[in-house]
């Protein structure tokens, strides 16, 4: 990021040497007077208001320090007395494509931590179809199962309606319905990289998580036997692990990165290149859950 040196040339504080090391910062919080902001934007030193200063003796609301810049922002004339560099290694960030130190764990320009599934966010200029295969693996299985559920809520309203269902049937139909069709959403927005639904996604995927845990309990307080009791712990290890997985994926970094609207101009540029969901395990995992399901109501229906 390098260091702003900066001279005041009037009273008050006429003389004093300022260091600005931060790539923002106002000037009232480095005991400048004036106000405005100095912000380091792509390696390039600027000075930005909302009100007009005097830079360079041109009445601006902006633009770059250089050394031997002066610059009058309502408070004290200051003059730009040198630019160090620094020379320790950077990368870039995968999100806003700033230069930030390779130890750095948050971009300082964006806020956005470096937490990811494997730590790394990839190259900015690959395309990442690992991530994208897991992306793609959730969408499909999330719209068909919210297919399912939709379908399902639909008809327990019908059979409310006509009568031959529940008293609750009609509200419980549509309750089921609209959640079904909000999850079917999120999936169609997963399929296509979007960032909200990545978001909603990850949060989804905790919660169902969470529920697992706090749902143990009461189910093993009905299983009246030792071999019940481990199946639904069994149980709820194993989906528990499948939801917090896909949190986890949705919350990394390599996920943000292809959920970012760079990714979307890299996506549009290389359209030829298609990750395929069948290399995602979720893509495996979900097909083996509702493949057993389907066995499991198919045996019932025939043995009826």
């Amino acid at each position: 990021m390098g260091r702003l040196r900066l001279r005041i040339l009037d009273a008050p504080g006429e003389g004093r040497e300022v260091v600005v090391e931060k790539n923002r910062v106002w000037l009232e919080d480095i005991g400048v007077q004036g106000n405005a902001e100095i912000v380091l934007d792509h390696g390039v030193w600027e000075i930005r208001s909302e009100e007009p200063i005097r830079l360079n003796g041109v009445e601006v609301s902006g633009g770059p320090l250089t050394p031997g810049a002066r610059f009058h922002a309502g408070g004290s004339e200051v003059e730009v007395s040198g630019i160090e560099a620094d020379d320790e290694p950077r990368k870039r960030c995968p999100f806003c494509d700033r230069p930030v130190k390779v130890q750095a764990v948050k971009c300082p320009s964006c806020r956005t931590f470096f937490d990811g599934d494997d730590g790394e966010a990839g190259p900015a200029g690959e395309r990442d179809l690992r991530t994208e295969a897991h992306l793609l693996a959730l969408g499909f299985w999330w719209r068909i199962i919210s297919a399912i559920g939709v379908v399902s809520g639909l008809t327990l309203m019908i059979l409310g309606l006509v009568g031959g269902g529940p008293g609750l049937a009609v509200p419980g139909g549509i309750a089921i319905a609209a959640l079904f069709a909000t999850v079917y959403a999120i999936a169609a927005g997963l399929s296509r990289f979007r960032n909200w639904a990545r978001v909603t996604g990850r949060v989804f995927s905790m919660g169902l998580a969470m529920a697992e845990l706090v749902l143990l309990m009461p189910r093993l307080a009905q299983s009246e036997t030792e071999v019940g009791k481990v199946a639904e712990v069994a149980r709820a290890i194993a989906y528990f692990a499948l939801y917090a997985s896909m949190g986890w994926v949705l919350k990394g970094a390599r996920a943000r990165r292809v959920c970012s609207f760079e990714y979307a101009d890299l996506v549009a540029a290389t359209a030829e290149v298609r990750a395929s969901m069948t290399r995602s395990f979720f893509f495996w995992v979900f097909a083996a859950i509702l493949g057993f399901v389907a066995f499991v109501v198919l045996a019932v229906l025939l043995l009826a």
